[in-house]
């Protein structure tokens, strides 16, 4: 052996770090993709898998440095034939060199770090070699007669983990050649009292199942046809553990071996159950029922009932059961498919009386039985749950829960950590609803899963969602039992704990059963002597309150605004759904309050009555999204509801709670349409000015902030009927509101965070949006930002100064829903110019025309290359870019020709440049208003249109992938023709000049250039080509404006095309019989005269019906 390569190892594995520096650089030298090296890893095998002088610390090392080798597929594909089968040669023969006759067990996987490091080499051989050329199906076998387990178990993962089809077949076969050999070495170590073999080979048999991939409703099943025997003769093994194991706990054995091979079988079973085809399950199905609810009704203790294990055990049966008793309910995503005649025999036994051990009936019913014990041992919080909900409420009501050490548990001696979320607790009925949707695997959290989730407390929320599934789906039989439980659980519980319990499994079957009033008036009850024990109990300790005593609060509040919505007419001591719902309130209040009736500074703590005030608040949340029938309920105490909530806004420390009180807030300011109380409006404005610069860092709250602004905002503008207090309220919004725009938009565009650019254009549209509305200097200065030139603003005496020029807000744009609210701002400045009055309206159009619409042909002409995920998609315009599918939904690849599609943006920017034209021809027919000429970049715009509309549209609207967009365009073209600048161009300024000629001609465009005109006959032939696309398309408006324009354009264009008939075809001295036959045979006057006068009629006669 290399006697350097054995010292440099044991250097890189000594206590000197000076040592191992140097000696882990020798190494990384030696074993470098290089020339020279080649030799090394031979060397390094035969060092690593055979020198006695190496330490373990030294083969450890020495490992690492190999397994990096055959993780690197380019070291390992370089590497010479016969160096690649001397490391399988050398290792195989390492592994085997651990064999023990004594035991199914290898010495060398039960070394510390070296066993595990030995496994993933196997893991990586057989990923780098298996089904190759010279591979063996001997090597398996080798593996199983070496009892090298977990080596096996990782050559197994490896590969499962290809995912060709016929990689998937040939893995199939092979776990179907080695499962029978893994079953009865199974089978025989089950039987001896070797627990740490029969837990590596139950992991082993495990893999073999799972590693098949198969989904439970719709496979592949592993055991299916003639491998159903299999499942036969595994569930026989684990029953007989199962009974040795029960015998080895009844001994008081406290060892974690049982324990962990208890926690084996348990989810063995499950896998297995759910790898068999449906009619192996039918086969299964009552034997396994049976034995599952015997273990959990017999020995609740020992699988984990009221914490006396770790649970684990418990959530596999659990799930078993679960599974089982979805597959009654027809297409039930979280079932475990059976037949017709599996689904009977589940039936049959869940309402088979259970018998006594001298033969003789009870009352109750398997489903009963199973019930009493679900709800007795799993259905309780943990002590961890009351504990953190009562100490740190805040984290509990975190996305990610808070989370708890539970001390040692039955059968082990280590602690456990344990996470609880509030709202899995206090909205149970929410939370099981929305979990009932996943199936088994995806609750679990099996790898594979198409939806991943995180359930807080796996066992509690498996026994809510069976008894949600039984009241849902059993019938009146069930639910009539499930009473009988509940009535019974009441007039036995003593404390807090067993009334929360009760009261909790109530709130969770409400919802399906409101209409019973048994149910009805159980939880009127409930609540009535809830609320007797809060009153009576949570004032006269002293200290901090028992954890027991606040969670039982939290659940009353929770019940409490179930009952009133769900109450029956005479339920909650009121008639009507508004007076329980006010009740309701009434309670709340006191909670979020935490009035000295209730609570005070020396009889409770600071985290247990925050969690008493954040879970009325939670109520409220609750309450308030239901769909009442108004909310009047809220009107009579709004004001001591609204002051209560901002109190607990600013006691919370929390930015997600701040969050989440706000969106609270806002369901308040939609329900109770708090736009009605200008004084609670301003205090809220108050509010949130002070938490807008309480967290300057906090994008997520500002963003709440500011959709909350925009709820108060929206009725506050479409309010009519508002008062002179409402009226001055909405004007001294203005400043500010203003502020908070620049404030989001400017602090977007510097520091490169977008959080609150969407959240701004919001803010924005809802500030010009509704009837009552009003223009403003504050409107007018906005447009600055709008165009990239800010100026300088006031907002509640702040200034905001922002430089000479930032770029243009188009510029910013990356998303259909952001170009949607651009454009919805500036149609909503214009129209408030107009509103103004005339004047204003003037003074808005000769500000704003240019610099607006020169960004929008800016961002027509400039053509970029978008990136969508990080890739280079194509070379498109701005424009057309956020006119696409690709801005608008998202998608990575878009068709060439997506953005001719009809796109809501481009109608929107069509529908915004007509209206800002028609305001044009209204300022023109007036006579007393001063001449005002298009811009460059407006003709621009309209002329890119005209191109459109007559080069790339067909005739006929129904031939049209965008007809809406090819008639606005129509519309345009028309509007110029009113303007008469079509036959004109040459009185057009010079830079506007030059703009149509740069539009016309330009190669950057994806337009076709039109031809040069030569004579009068071609530009005759294009006006008519146009002509034609007016009256085709005439029919389909519904715009008088747009009538209007058709008509006079049509009217403008043929007037034309006959006087260059007339004076090139016609002499002036001909008589009126010669003009009429020429007339007649003219193409011209024959082809478009009739149809121009009649829609010149029909627009005169809609104009002046009655002229």
């Amino acid at each position: 052996m290399d006697s350097s390569l054995v010292d440099l190892l044991n250097s890189a594995a000594s206590s000197d770090p000076t040592t191992v520096i140097a000696a882990g650089k020798q190494l990384i030298l030696l074993t470098s993709n290089n020339e020279a090296s080649k030799s090394a890893f031979a060397n390094l095998v035969c060092v690593v898998f055979g020198d006695s002088q190496l330490t373990l610390d030294g083969r450890f090392v020495g490992l690492i440095h190999l397994k990096n080798a055959m993780f690197d597929a380019h070291i390992w594909q370089n590497l010479h034939p016969s160096e690649r089968a001397l490391v399988r040669v050398r290792l195989l023969a390492y592994l085997a060199s651990g064999q023990m006759s004594s035991t199914h067990l290898n010495t060398v996987e039960q070394l510390p770090r070296i066993g595990p490091c030995v496994a993933e080499l196997v893991a990586r051989l057989v990923r780098n070699e298996w089904l190759k050329d010279g591979w063996t199906d001997e090597f398996w076998d080798r593996l199983i007669s070496w009892s090298a387990w977990a080596s096996l178990r990782a050559a197994l993962r490896a590969a499962a983990s290809f995912r060709l089809p016929a990689r998937r077949r040939a893995f199939l076969q092979l776990v179907r050649m080695l499962l029978p050999k893994v079953i009865n070495l199974w089978k025989m170590v089950v039987s001896t009292p070797e627990v740490e073999c029969c837990i590596r080979l139950s992991l082993l048999l495990h893999t073999c199942i799972v590693s098949v991939g198969g989904d439970p409703l719709h496979g592949p099943f592993l055991f299916a046809d003639e491998y159903g025997s299999f499942a036969n003769s595994i569930f026989e093994g684990i029953l007989l553990s199962l009974n040795k194991l029960l015998e080895c706990y009844q001994e008081s054995n406290r060892s974690s071996g049982p324990a962990r091979l208890l926690r084996r079988m348990c989810k063995l079973m499950l896998v297995l159950f759910m790898s068999c085809s449906s009619a192996v399950r039918d086969q299964l199905v009552r034997s396994v029922l049976v034995h599952v609810v015997h273990l959990i009704t017999s020995y609740p203790l020992l699988i984990g009932g009221s914490k006396g294990s770790d649970e684990r055990s418990a959530k596999w049966l659990l799930a078993l059961v679960y599974g089982i008793q979805s597959a009654v309910v027809p297409n039930c995503k979280s079932c475990f498919p059976l037949s017709e005649k599996g689904v009977d025999e589940i039936k049959t036994w869940m309402f088979t009386p259970v018998a006594t051990g001298n033969g003789t009936e009870l009352t109750s019913v398997h489903l009963s039985d199973m019930l009493f014990v679900l709800l007795q041992y799993w259905f309780p919080l943990s002590s961890n749950d009351k504990r953190c909900l009562a100490t740190d409420p805040e984290g509990c009501l975190a996305s990610g829960g808070a989370s708890g050490i539970d001390g040692p548990s039955y059968s082990s001696s280590s602690t456990t950590t344990h996470i609880t979320s509030a709202l899995a607790i206090w909205d149970v009925d929410s939370q099981t609803r929305e979990l009932a949707k996943l199936d088994v695997p995806a609750l679990l959290g099996f790898q594979g899963s198409e939806v991943q989730i995180h359930m807080f407390q796996p066992c509690r929320q498996l026994v809510e969602l069976m008894v949600t599934l039984m009241v849902r789906e059993f019938g009146d039989e069930t639910q009539t039992l499930l009473l009988h439980v509940v009535t019974n659980m009441q007039q036995q519980a003593t404390s807090c704990d067993q009334y929360e319990t009760v009261m909790r499994l109530v709130q969770l079957c409400l919802p399906y059963l409101s209409l019973d009033p048994r149910w009805c008036s159980l939880g009127d009850s409930l609540v009535t002597t809830g609320l007797q024990i809060v009153d009576s109990h949570l004032t006269i300790s002293e200290g901090i309150i028992d954890p027991d005593m606040i969670v039982f609060c939290t659940r009353v509040q929770c019940l409490l605004v179930r009952c009133a919505v769900y109450g029956t007419s005479d339920s909650f001591g009121s008639s009507s759904l508004e007076r329980r719902c006010t009740a309701a309130i009434v309670q709340l209040i006191r909670f979020l309050d935490c009035c000295s009736d209730m609570t005070s500074p020396s009889s409770a703590s600071v985290p247990s009555t925050l969690c008493l005030r954040l879970s009325a608040a939670n109520a409220l949340s609750w309450m308030l999204a239901q769909p009442l029938p108004s909310g009047e309920y809220l009107t009579t105490h709004l004001n001591p509801l609204f002051n209560s909530l901002v109190e607990l806004i600013k006691d919370v420390s929390e930015c997600e709670t701040r969050i989440f009180l706000l969106g609270i807030l806002c369901k308040l300011i939609e329900v109770a349409e708090m736009f009605g109380c200008p004084q609670l409006a301003s205090q809220l404005l108050n509010l949130f000015d002070r938490l807008w610069h309480l967290d300057t860092q906090s994008a997520a709250l500002r963003s709440r902030i500011l959709d909350a602004i925009c709820l108060l905002l929206v009725p506050l503008n479409w309010c009519a009927d508002a008062d002179a207090q409402t009226i001055a309220l909405r004007t001294s919004l203005q400043s500010p509101i203003a502020g908070l725009i620049v404030s989001a938009i400017g602090a977007s565009d510097t520091s490169g965070a977008d959080a609150l650019f969407d959240p701004g254009l919001r803010l924005w549209a809802s500030f010009l949006t509704g009837d009552e509305a009003c223009w403003s200097p504050v409107v007018d200065s906005l447009m600055a930002v709008l165009v990239g030139q800010p100026g300088m603003l006031d907002s509640s005496g702040d200034q905001f100064t922002h430089p000479d020029h930032v770029e243009p807000l188009i510029n910013r744009l990356e998303t259909g829903e952001q170009t949607e609210l651009f454009l919805k701002i500036v149609r909503g400045s214009l129209i408030l110019a107009c509103r103004a009055g005339r004047e204003q309206a003037i003074t808005f159009l000769r500000r704003w025309t240019e610099p607006f619409w020169s960004t929008v042909w800016q961002a027509y002409t400039t053509c970029t290359q978008f990136t969508i995920d990080g890739h280079t998609r194509r070379t498109q315009n701005k424009l057309d870019f956020l006119y696409s599918s690709t801005a608008t939904v998202g998608f990575a690849d878009v068709d060439e020709g997506a953005s001719d599609a009809e796109s809501s943006c481009r109608i929107k920017q069509l529908c915004l440049l007509a209206n800002w034209l028609s305001i044009f021809l209204d300022m023109a027919e007036d006579s007393a208003t001063p001449v005002m000429r298009l811009t460059p970049s407006l003709v621009g715009l309209l002329l890119a249109a005209a191109q459109r509309s007559l080069k790339r549209a067909p005739v006929e609207s129904h031939n049209d992938v965008c007809p809406l967009a090819t008639q606005i365009r129509l519309g345009l073209l028309a509007r110029l023709i009113y303007l008469h600048l079509l036959h004109s161009v040459h009185n057009v300024p010079e830079p506007a000049q030059t703009a149509v000629i740069h539009t016309l001609t330009s190669a950057r465009l994806d337009y076709l250039s039109p031809p040069p005109v030569e004579n009068g006959t071609q530009l005759c032939e294009f006006v008519l080509f146009t002509l034609e696309r007016w009256l085709a398309r005439a029919d389909s408006l519904t715009d008088m404006v747009d009538r209007r324009c058709y008509a006079v354009a049509c009217l403008v264009s043929l007037t034309y095309c006959a006087q260059f008939s007339v004076s090139s075809e016609t002499k002036f001295g001909l008589d009126t019989d010669q003009l009429e036959r020429w007339a007649a045979a003219d193409t011209v006057h024959s082809r478009w005269l009739e149809p121009v006068i009649n829609l010149c009629i029909d627009v005169r006669f809609s104009l002046y019906p009655f002229a």
